[in-house]
């Protein structure tokens, strides 16, 4: 397996994200540290905490969708909005609509993601443009129903139907492979199965 370059031809570089330049200093670091620290220590954080325990690592994922669920609600995929908040792009558009490619716009309010959702084979209505954030929707996501036909197994399928998404971005971007909603969400419920 081999990772594909950028089309743009940039080569790989180490990049200290706190700073501007991209270039680590002790007191940068020193800085970075004090502030995560005061973050932890925080009361208004934790007004509305997240349980990462019972909603990620305790969930019935596989390791695979834990990770990439943790990736998403760290901020740590390379999204539009994320690339350019760290300075490494200049501008995040969406592959399929040209939006601000935002956490939310990727995976539930492009036109692409609508299309997919409106496929989820779910036993009630699930309006992708009604959610608003990631993690409220991961918690609401273990509510949701799979119609039995599907065989989708114990797990749940939101994972899969974002990690097909997520896919099928990538192969548009990095491979000009164009597919249909009706396909990504067919590769979901396929990889559920599994």
């Amino acid at each position: 397996m081999t990772i594909k370059s950028s089309r743009r031809g940039a080569p790989d570089a180490f990049i200290w994200l706190p700073t501007k330049s991209g270039e680590y200093s002790v007191k940068t670091g020193y800085h970075s540290a004090l502030a995560l620290h005061e973050n932890l220590n925080d009361p208004h954080n934790l007004q509305n905490p997240f349980n990462w325990m019972s909603e990620i690592w305790n969930g019935k994922f596989s390791p695979k969708m834990k990770v990439f669920l943790w990736k998403v609600l760290q901020e740590a995929l390379p999204i539009g909005e994320n690339l350019l908040n760290r300075g490494i792009l200049e501008s995040s558009c969406c592959t399929h609509c040209g939006e601000l490619e935002t956490t939310e716009h990727l995976f539930f309010h492009c036109p692409y993601a609508v299309a997919v959702w409106n496929l989820a084979p779910f036993s009630n209505d699930v309006n992708p443009t009604q959610l608003q954030t990631f993690p409220t929707t991961l918690t609401l996501s273990k509510t949701w129903i799979s119609l039995p036909p599907i065989g989708a197994g114990q797990g749940p399928l939101f994972p899969w139907i974002c990690w097909s998404i997520w896919k099928a971005c990538n192969y548009l971007l990095f491979e000009e492979r164009l597919f249909k909603p009706e396909e990504t969400i067919q590769k979901a419920i396929l990889e559920a199965k599994d």
